[in-house]
């Protein structure tokens, strides 16, 4: 094992999440342990509690990389279409429900640790973690409230999560292989669900 000495803690930290994150390249994050982390990084398990707190909070960490990581390519998605092309906000919100699916179809196991991690019971979720849902959102709901300028914003807001709520249903089902669809792919059934559901809620 390295003595403490070894490492600065913020050389330490970034070695335990350099760990983490290459383990998510093709294992979900319940199969690392705290015991097996410490043998790659060569610390006992109490140096990496020290830095983070909590084995949880050191999964936090990575887990706050992903959603920055959505929010690049869901902001990237909507710069990508073009203010003059017909049906501006519905393509915009099209492309940033495709960025989330393809997002979680090539790195699904970092997908699938800011759903699946669970921090300790009476551990509060960090308000930099929950800043970062919500500015996912809020990405969304620019684009919704393009499409229909009257809508409120409790409106905007509710609908931006009803409307995740769909595409994240849709893209867990075709990662799981759930779909039960005659031919039909998660991609298609993305443009399908948006398709009616934004022409029946602009017109609502």
């Amino acid at each position: 094992m390295a003595r403490r000495s070894d490492h600065t803690r913020e050389e330490l930290r970034q070695l335990i999440i350099d760990a983490l994150v290459a383990h998510l390249q093709d294992q979900p994050y319940q199969t690392l342990s705290i015991r097996q982390l410490s043998k790659q990084v060569g610390y006992v398990p109490s140096s990496i509690l020290n830095v983070f707190g909590s084995y949880q909070l050191c999964w936090l960490e990575v887990c706050a990389g992903v959603l920055d990581d959505l929010y690049q390519v869901s902001a990237q998605a909507l710069s990508n279409v073009s203010e003059q092309a017909e049906n501006a906000a519905e393509q915009k919100i099209l492309a940033v429900a495709l960025a989330y699916y393809f997002y979680a179809s090539n790195k699904p196991y970092f997908w699938k640790l800011v759903f699946d991690l669970r921090l300790a019971q009476g551990q509060a979720m960090p308000d930099w973690q929950s800043q970062r849902i919500e500015q996912l959102f809020l990405l969304l709901q620019s684009a919704l409230a393009e499409l229909k300028p009257t809508a409120s914003q409790n409106e905007l807001a509710d609908t931006s999560r009803a409307l995740w709520a769909s595409v994240h249903g849709i893209t867990q089902l075709a990662l799981e292989d759930k779909l039960f669809s005659k031919g039909a792919s998660g991609e298609q059934l993305l443009e399908q669900l948006l398709n009616h559901f934004l022409a029946s809620w602009k017109n609502h």
